[in-house]
């Protein structure tokens, strides 16, 4: 019996069963941006193929902590459409397992590189997909592992990175808000003692300030201003570096001018 293929034009029905597993029937439903197939002559593909999709499921990855803490395991199932780019969209939820679990497929789905896309009548087209991402709770040993590499990664402080951290606002806000709340030492004034000291602090990947030093100093009462009005400081936006908020050692002048 010859196949017909169901065009609708002007709906969209739910996707039949898992995609990728052969559905029961060739359909096309058609959305804003066009066609999206639920059966296609030839299937996306990932590249390198189905055992480089799960080693990059495997390596990409992590396990919410929270998860962790309850217990909570299982397989998600995302569903999404990878279109005639290749690109991945509209990834949702097929079946769901855990709060923290969902938010992390969605997450991992959403970052994976370009497919293959599918084929139809010898023409590239969006395809429907159902991907499941399976979370097995860890071992005694590789929790520890993971708390390690999490205690590395927090401890380790970058001199240089792609993105400096930034005070809320910018250069300029930063400026108004050391106006508004330095006060010169009473005993300094008095004595016409003034000058440049040099701050050194970490901004944390929090945004928060920590690890405050005088580098360069210039009178012990100056010294106390700088170190107050330092602590004092709201979070900043954390500097990144390969796209990943990280613990930036800063220095900053503060400028005591009678």
């Amino acid at each position: 019996m010859k196949k017909t293929l169901i065009l609708l034009a002007f709906c969209t029905l739910p996707a039949m069963a898992f995609s990728q597993n052969g559905g029961a029937t060739t359909q096309a439903t058609v959305v804003s941006d066009g066609q999206v197939y639920d059966k296609v002559e030839q299937p996306p593909r990932f590249p390198g193929g189905y055992e480089a999709l799960e080693r990059w499921k495997e390596q990409h990855i992590v396990y919410p902590e929270e998860a962790i803490e309850r217990g909570a395991q299982g397989q998600v199932v995302v569903r999404f459409v990878i279109l005639n780019t290749g690109e991945v969209a509209d990834a949702e939820i097929l079946r769901s397992i855990d709060p923290a679990l969902d938010k992390e497929a969605l997450r991992l789905v959403s970052s994976m590189p370009r497919w293959t896309p599918g084929m139809q009548d010898g023409n590239a087209v969006s395809v429907r997909w159902d991907e499941p991402v399976t979370f097995t709770l860890p071992t005694a040993e590789e929790i520890a592992e993971m708390e390690r590499i999490k205690k590395e990664k927090d401890q380790k402080v970058f001199d240089i990175v792609e993105q400096q951290p930034q005070f809320p606002g910018g250069q300029n806000a930063l400026t108004q808000w050391l106006g508004a709340n330095m006060k010169y030492p009473k005993i300094a004034e008095e004595n016409g003692i003034e000058g440049r000291v040099m701050m050194q602090f970490i901004v944390r990947s929090t945004g928060e300030i920590t690890d405050i030093k005088v580098a360069r100093s210039v009178d012990p009462s100056l010294d106390k201003e700088a170190i107050r009005v330092i602590s004092s400081m709201p979070k900043w936006i954390p500097g990144k570096q390969g796209g990943e908020a990280v613990n930036v050692r800063y220095t900053m002048p503060l400028t005591f001018r009678l």
